[in-house]
Parts: structure tokens; C-alpha cells; sequence
């Protein structure tokens, strides 16, 4: 008796298919493809750059682990986009301890270096300050690039607040 219900379930499944085929054939015997999903969102491929507004890291971090939540990993570069064109003087920022970074600025005239973190020792995160180099006001920064340049490959940051 369960054999069957096994050929009658098979049977059924391979009416089905074959219907579900026929009429997704259009007029010119063309199998239509199945209406796709859309994309789900990905992380930033490994060697391309993530983008954080700079509102996402506003709460001032003194240490805690390098991949706490609410931090950001990357592995190139991080793009932090600011809300409005402003001058910066200093940055306060906290970075995994053991790595190398450089920080920049994009003004109209394309990025400026700020300085560049080496690793000190320690654990996760460590906070350090960076002074801007005087520029005029007509360049103003846009954006803060953070690129990752040696280390061991597990670069975050926790915080990044501006003194202007």
C-alpha cells in the first residue's frame, strides 16, 4: 500500500512540473525565466572599501574588544562620509591597537594626509588623536579615508569624532 502512494505522489509532482513548464513556454517555444528575487545586501567585498556615515561612530570608545558590536571591521579602506563640507583640526579616533592606518581627508583638491597610526601594544581598541594640517577654508573636507596598510588583517574602528 505504500508503494503506491509513493508512485501516485511521483506522478503527481512529474504532471505538475511538466504543467508549470508549459506554461512558462512563451509563443516561440522559448522557456521564460522564473522571475528572480532582488539582490540581498552584501558586506563590501574583501578588497573593496566600506562606507560608514559618520553619525554611526559618534560614541566615544576607550578600548574594548577590536570586533565589539558597534564597531566597524574593514579590510582596505573605510570611507567615512561626512553630513556637510567642514574644517577639521583634530581627529579623535580609536583603532585596533596592533595595526598601521593612514588617515586622509578628501577636500575639492582630492585627499590630504592627516598622519598615520602605528600599532602600539596593548589589547582591541586604542584611542589616539590626530591634528589636521591648516588649510584654507575653501577646503573644507567631505569625507575621511582610513586605509588599512599592515597589520593583521582584522583592522576596526570603534570611534571617529571631529574637532573643528
Amino acid at each position: 500500500m505504500p508503494t503506491n502512494r509513493l508512485i501516485w505522489l511521483a506522478w503527481a509532482a512529474l504532471v505538475l512540473l511538466v504543467a508549470a513548464r508549459w506554461f512558462a513556454t512563451s509563443e516561440d517555444g522559448s522557456v521564460e525565466a522564473p522571475p528572480s528575487s532582488p539582490p540581498a545586501v552584501a558586506a563590501a567585498a574583501p578588497d573593496q572599501a566600506v562606507r560608514a556615515p559618520l553619525s554611526a561612530l559618534q560614541n566615544v570608545k576607550t578600548g574594548g574588544a577590536w570586533n565589539a558590536p558597534g564597531n566597524i571591521v574593514f579590510t582596505v579602506d573605510l570611507l567615512v562620509d561626512l553630513p556637510k563640507a567642514i574644517e577639521i583640526k583634530s581627529i579623535d579616533v580609536s583603532l585596533d591597537h596592533n595595526d598601521t592606518y593612514r588617515v586622509e581627508i578628501l577636500t575639492a583638491d582630492g585627499y590630504i594626509p592627516i598622519g598615520d597610526i602605528l600599532p602600539i601594544e596593548g589589547f582591541g581598541l586604542a584611542r589616539r588623536q590626530l591634528v589636521a594640517p591648516d588649510l584654507p577654508l575653501s577646503m573644507q573636507a567631505t569625507q575621511i579615508r582610513i586605509s588599512a596598510l599592515e597589520g593583521d588583517g582584522m583592522y576596526s574602528i570603534g570611534h571617529l569624532v571631529i574637532n573643528p
